[in-house]
């Protein structure tokens, strides 16, 4: 395909921005605000290998924008910040082929290194959140950009990775509000625990109290009923020369003999009590 017509394919999707293609590989320079990585997502497409046989990490020129041996579509990522160069971040390639087929990957990428989609031409949209580092290692600003791909002629979109310093100060503030939060909680909570665990305590202490002093008034009763029954079985009573009974003093049937005993002493003995006088 000519570079007429490619450029009027590029026109179709930017308009008169579009940007030029260039023989062997065109940098197109999209503003694509990314961060880093390198190697397929699990779960993902498995990045094809280098034309010569390179690794399985998606890596077609090494780094730096090294030409690529045939006309393919790469991609690369520059990070604006060192720090966090060798940390991979997930880039999301969606498009659709001049057949109408539909095309849609994740690429875990490093800064530095070029990427081979080994897509058919079409339409091409590369995009990365804000959490797309691995291992939540930092954030990035979330972008996304697009590219015409027609085959002939190489192309690389290059990623102009940015840390988003303001997002990760931000969460680092609200990790440790939520981190204070859930520590303030955890202290109200072991101070509502003791609280119990003393009123529990407090309660049972009265419970005690409460089940001693009533045994002892229980065990006073006893005692005083014990005590009133001792007295009435060693009352005096009377007994006859020759009745079985015993009798009160003063009773009737003591008007011949008289003889004093001890009420118990007249129970052991036999004597039952006089029905007139009733004498216990």
């Amino acid at each position: 395909m000519s570079r007429k017509r490619n450029a009027q394919l590029l026109a179709a999707i930017f308009g008169k921005g579009a940007p030029s293609v260039r023989r062997p590989l065109s940098a197109v320079a999209l503003a694509l605000v990314l961060c880093v990585g390198a190697a397929c997502l699990p779960g993902c497409q498995p990045a094809p290998p280098a034309a010569d046989g390179g690794e399985q990490s998606l890596a077609q020129t090494g780094s730096g924008g090294e030409a690529a041996p045939d006309p393919r579509l790469t991609f690369m990522v520059n990070l604006d910040d060192d720090e966090f160069q060798d940390v991979p971040l997930v880039v999301k390639v969606e498009g659709e082929g001049a057949d109408g087929e539909g095309f849609s990957r994740q690429y875990r990428a490093l800064p530095g290194h070029v990427y081979d989609l080994s897509c058919d031409p079409g339409t091409y949209r590369f995009s990365v959140e804000a959490d797309a580092p691995y291992d939540d290692a930092y954030l990035c600003v979330p972008t996304s950009a697009s590219c015409v791909y027609d085959g002939e002629e190489g192309q690389e979109v290059v990623l102009a990775a940015k840390v988003d310093r303001e997002a990760m100060e931000a969460a680092a503030a609200e990790k440790a509000a939520a981190e204070a939060r859930a520590a303030e909680e955890a202290r109200a909570a072991e101070e509502a625990r003791l609280a119990a665990e003393a009123q529990a305590a407090e309660e049972g202490r009265k419970a005690q109290e409460a089940a001693a002093a009533a045994a002892a008034a229980e065990a006073q009763r006893k005692a005083q009923e014990e005590a009133a029954a001792a007295q009435k079985s060693t009352h005096t009573v009377y007994i006859t020369n020759t009745g079985e009974k015993y009798h009160r003093d003063g009773c009737r049937h003591l008007s011949k003999s008289k003889i004093p005993i001890d009420y118990a002493d007249a129970r052991a003995k036999g004597y039952a009590p006089c029905k007139v006088c009733s004498p216990g």
